[in-house]
C-alpha cells in the first residue's frame, strides 16, 4: 500500500526555531507470490534426454523481478526459467531467489522445492 509520512525539521536561527513540516509518500510493495514449476513429472539422471525444466510462475506484480536458481547440487543460473541436468541419483532442494530488478538493494525472495531425481 502507500502511506504518508509527516515530520517536522527545526532549523536554529538567532534566538527561536522556525519548524518546517516536510510530508513523504511511502510505497510498500508486498512480497512476490511465486510457485516453482518442474517438469518432466518423473526426473532422471543422465543426458541430453533427461533435462529438468523449472519455470518461475509469478502471480502479477509491479515491478519486473530478477530470478536466481540453485539446483540444489552446486549448480546455479538465472531467468524466469531454467533447465538442468542432475547427474547423481537423490533428494535435491530447488532454491529460487527472487527480487526487484530495480534496486541493488531490495529484498529478496526465496522458494523452494524439493525434487527427487531416479536411476533410469
Amino acid at each position: 500500500g502507500t502511506f504518508t509520512a509527516t515530520f517536522k525539521v527545526w532549523y536554529k536561527e538567532i534566538g527561536f526555531g522556525q519548524p518546517n513540516n516536510y510530508t513523504v509518500k511511502i510505497m510498500v510493495l508486498p512480497a512476490p507470490i511465486v510457485e516453482i514449476k518442474v517438469t518432466p513429472e518423473l526426473l532422471y539422471v543422465g543426458g541430453a534426454r533427461d533435462v529438468a525444466y523449472f519455470e518461475a510462475q509469478t502471480q502479477p506484480y509491479d515491478r519486473m523481478l530478477m530470478y536466481q536458481w540453485d539446483f540444489g547440487d552446486g549448480i546455479t543460473a538465472s531467468g524466469k526459467a531454467a533447465k538442468h541436468t542432475y547427474m547423481t541419483a537423490g533428494g535435491y532442494t530447488v532454491k529460487l531467489t527472487v527480487y526487484d530488478a530495480a534496486r541493488a538493494d531490495a529484498r529478496k525472495f526465496e522458494f523452494k522445492k524439493r525434487i527427487e531425481i531416479q536411476k533410469r
